[in-house]
């Protein structure tokens, strides 16, 4: 299967959604970064930063993804079923 279905947990979506936002908004600054570059160029502490936020929404997208896809226990609390009670 080439895609993978959706997380059973409510907090996995969620983050999984942020995720794909954040790969969007990586793209938009990208569009801006490129704009910017043409009009101003490469010699400019205003590209340097869209450069800069491009990498951050790049790598916050990728962690949120790999969060979203892991399978994570469950951490409740279970009692034993096999416990002699006395």
């Amino acid at each position: 299967m080439l895609i993978a279905p959706l997380p059973a947990r409510l907090g996995q979506r969620i983050t999984l959604y942020i995720a794909f936002v954040s790969y969007l908004l990586c793209l938009v600054t990208a569009g801006f970064s490129f704009s910017y570059y043409q009009l101003h160029g490469s010699e400019n502490a205003i590209f340097a930063s869209l450069l800069a936020g491009i990498l951050f929404f790049v790598t916050m997208g990728f962690v949120l993804h790999m969060m979203a896809r892991t399978n994570i226990p469950s951490f409740a609390v279970v009692p034993p079923a096999n416990v002699n009670k006395r």
